[in-house]
């Protein structure tokens, strides 16, 4: 994947705009999530229910961000 064909000055906002820049990343390019939040912090689902869904998913990592209750 290389970056041949993306603007590199103040163009690119405009390519934007008309749709002509090229897909960097594509969802199978993504390997895991390293900034997650679980119930025991201000997170929505388990580590446990996480995991699950980051192995459904085939991610090879996870990073688990909680942070103390306010």
């Amino acid at each position: 994947m290389g970056t041949a064909g993306i603007a590199r000055g103040p163009g690119e906002v405009a390519q934007a705009a008309r749709g002509e820049l090229p897909q960097l990343v594509e969802l199978a390019d993504i390997r895991g999530d390293l900034h997650m939040h679980t119930t025991s912090s201000d997170g929505f689902d388990t580590i446990e229910a996480m995991a699950a869904a980051a192995r459904a998913r085939g991610y090879a990592y996870v990073g688990i961000t909680d942070h103390r209750r306010a």
